[in-house]
């Protein structure tokens, strides 16, 4: 994977990561219920979970792209149609997503299960992965690069929620349209990068 590629790769994750969801919700009220310290527990065990569907995703698609090459376009056509699907979706979403309830407990195992429980993150990286880099010629080391960049902006934005939960539950209020009409367009253009390629 050149810089270029990789530049590609880090703003789809950054892009993913700030898109309110399921796990930054539940970071945030984790945070303002318990305190920080407890949450960063379950903002971890939310990225092992999303590292694992990554992981899953990219050597399930090395492998069919290798065997099927025909009904890899099949997929890719569905996977930008996914994305787009994302893009209008957030583009007509104007509010946060409703609170996961929480237990102070088992934060980790809290984190790790609501990210695994998410199908879509394995069909987001099918769908895009493609868009950066050939699946032929996938290597661990770049899946690697790719889990690790991911898994740096997921948490990165997760703990910085967690830091500064009711200042950034005030601004993800106050921006939630411009946040969520950004990602909307970055995941639409990635759409279009399936489609162009």
């Amino acid at each position: 994977m050149n810089l270029q590629e990789w530049l590609i790769l880090a703003t789809a994750c950054f892009a993913l990561a700030c898109s309110p969801g399921p796990n930054s919700t539940f970071a945030l009220t984790s945070s303002i219920k318990y305190g920080p310290r407890a949450t960063l527990k379950g903002v971890l065990g939310g990225a092992v979970g999303f590292m694992s569907l990554i992981l899953v995703a990219l050597l399930g698609l090395a492998s069919f792209i290798t065997e099927n090459p025909i009904l890899m376009q099949g997929l890719k056509v569905c996977g930008c149609l996914y994305l787009f699907y994302l893009g209008y979706k957030l583009w007509n979403t104007h509010s946060l997503p409703e609170a996961t309830q929480v237990k102070p407990k088992g934060l980790f195992s809290q984190g790790f299960l609501l990210a695994i429980s998410n199908p879509k993150i394995i069909l987001f990286w099918v769908a895009f992965i493609p868009t950066v880099v050939a699946i032929d010629t996938l290597t661990w080391q770049t899946i690697a690069l790719i889990i690790a960049t991911f898994a740096f902006m997921e948490t990165g934005f997760e703990a910085a929620l967690v830091l500064g939960a009711k200042t950034a539950q005030r601004f993800l209020q106050k921006h939630i349209v411009k946040i969520e009409k950004t990602s909307a367009v970055v995941f639409a253009g990635f759409g279009l990068m399936i489609l162009i390629n």
